[in-house]
């Protein structure tokens, strides 16, 4: 019996830090997307930036999942992130298009959405 409530003390608070921690890597992607928008300076419709100005990488292996699974630790996964965390920022419209296709980050709708405050 002691066997097993030491274990469970044990597990209990890793297990805990696990799921708590789950959502971290997508905040943090976030954080990095901001960043490249503000460093590139695509803040308003004239300074606008495509995506491969602002530092995205095409995707290679758009729906191979072996090669994703793979390659997943050489930094594909990161750029996948990168990507989603780019898209919920667009469906949030807090990244907006521009209709050529550049991509700008508005900072009053950034303010409003409540994401975070940086």
């Amino acid at each position: 019996m002691d066997v097993l409530y030491w274990l469970l003390l044990l597990l209990i608070p890793f297990l805990l830090l696990f799921f708590l921690r789950k959502g971290t890597p997508r905040l943090y992607a976030i954080r990095q997307v901001i960043r490249m928008f503000r460093k590139s300076n695509a803040v308003d419709p004239g300074t606008a930036k495509f995506q491969d100005e602002l530092g995205f990488k095409p995707d290679k292996y758009q729906g191979n999942q072996f090669i994703s699974l793979l390659f997943g630790g050489l930094g594909l996964r990161e750029e996948e992130t990168k990507r989603d965390a780019l898209q919920y920022l667009m469906k949030a419209d807090v990244v907006l298009p521009t209709p050529d296709g550049r991509l700008y980050l508005s900072e009053t709708k950034l303010k409003t959405s409540g994401l975070f405050r940086e």
